[in-house]
């Protein structure tokens, strides 16, 4: 459990470095062990734990959390085994604020229009059904369509339009509530 919560620190604390200087990204950068010991000093806003502290509520959930004098040891180890990847140059490389979930989002549409278990490798169809993919994760679903059906001279009627439009205003809101805190939280805590 300790490597799965140090890398789950360390994937938060990389996320919040765009946009700090040098000795921001030092101070964050602390945050991955002394977070795990419980030392929230370093942590930013992505700390939980540190909201409820700054407030002076009491949590209600026993979280799980190392001891510093208990565990003298593994502080230390976890120390030695991480400087390297928390040095100014490293941390330089990794503060551009980019993610992977543009790569997930298209995945998880390429799978949903061209499933694995079905064979489109040697037929048009895949093509038509990736190029759905591209258009809908590059424009939006009712962008796409509206262009497509456009492009293809088929008017679109008033009630189509509607349904469209109730379709795409459903995709985006179930996209943004995954976006917030909350709903990564309750992902986060899914065995």
């Amino acid at each position: 459990m300790d490597v799965v919560r140090l890398d789950r620190n360390m994937a938060y604390m990389f996320a919040s470095l765009a946009g700090k200087t040098d000795n921001e990204m030092l101070h964050a950068s602390r945050a991955v062990i002394e977070h795990h010991f419980d030392n929230h000093t370093h942590c930013g806003e992505w700390c939980y734990r540190k909201k409820i502290i700054d407030s002076g509520k009491t949590e209600t959930k026993k979280k799980c959390y190392r001891c510093k004098e208990k565990d003298v040891k593994l502080h230390q180890a976890l120390w030695e085994r991480i400087e390297r990847f928390i040095t100014l140059e490293a941390l330089q490389k990794v503060c551009h604020g980019m993610n992977t979930l543009m790569n997930e989002s298209f995945n998880n549409t390429v799978s949903w229009v061209a499933p694995k278990n079905k064979m489109y490798s040697l037929l048009d169809s895949l093509q038509n059904r990736m190029g759905l993919a591209l258009g809908i994760n590059g424009l939006g679903m009712l962008l796409h369509c509206t262009t497509l059906l456009h492009r293809l001279g088929i008017h679109i009627t008033a009630d189509v339009k509607h349904w469209m439009t109730q379709l795409s205003t459903a995709r985006d809101k179930r996209i943004a509530l995954a976006k917030t805190p909350d709903k990564k939280e309750t992902c986060l805590q899914i065995p």
